[in-house]
């Protein structure tokens, strides 16, 4: 009976302590209305004024598992921007093209109980026509969803007064 005892103790700490050497967030990556499997060369990058930090978490979709140490470093007071930079292959119009991504993320977007984070390639029209570029050199658009509201950069139609820019949909 004892020994019974000594191995579910054994057993319940090795749970716990596994639990606590990593952190998850609850991540979604669709590219082109298609849910992104296998990034390649999946990395994120934190900037300070004075250093920089890249590691390369896990990511399946659904699931951003960190690290204790790159948990630390992602939250350090050190650094104070994130972005999430990877590459993705994708055919279009019978030709495989590979895409590159570099997309300033906030901390505070992991603390939602999910992320959807929606990328629209701009060399197609249909996405063209409705999004915004994220920056003047990049050649694609996000959405990002929280679940209660989401951010997009919508184009300004010609019958609307409105300035083209950031636009926040709350659900009720």
């Amino acid at each position: 009976m004892r020994i019974l005892v000594i191995y579910i103790a054994v057993f319940l700490f090795s749970i716990l302590t596994y639990g606590q050497d990593s952190k998850e967030y609850d991540l979604v990556i669709i590219i082109d209305d298609e849910l992104m499997i296998a990034p390649e060369k999946f990395t994120i990058r934190l900037e300070g004024s004075d250093s920089s930090f890249s590691f390369t978490p896990k990511y399946h979709p659904g699931s951003l598992v960190l690290t204790k140490m790159q948990y630390d470093k992602l939250y350090s007071k050190e650094f104070k921007t994130m972005k999430i930079v990877f590459s993705y292959s994708s055919s279009y119009k019978k030709r495989a093209k590979d895409y590159y991504y570099k997309i300033g993320f906030t901390k505070k977007w992991l603390e939602y109980p999910f992320t959807i984070l929606r990328i629209y390639n701009l060399d197609k029209w249909k996405y063209r026509m409705k999004y915004m570029p994220v920056d003047k050199d990049s050649n694609y658009a996000i959405v990002l969803d929280f679940g209660i509201y989401s951010i997009s950069r919508l184009r300004k139609h010609r019958n609307t007064p409105d300035t083209p820019g950031i636009r926040v949909d709350t659900i009720h």
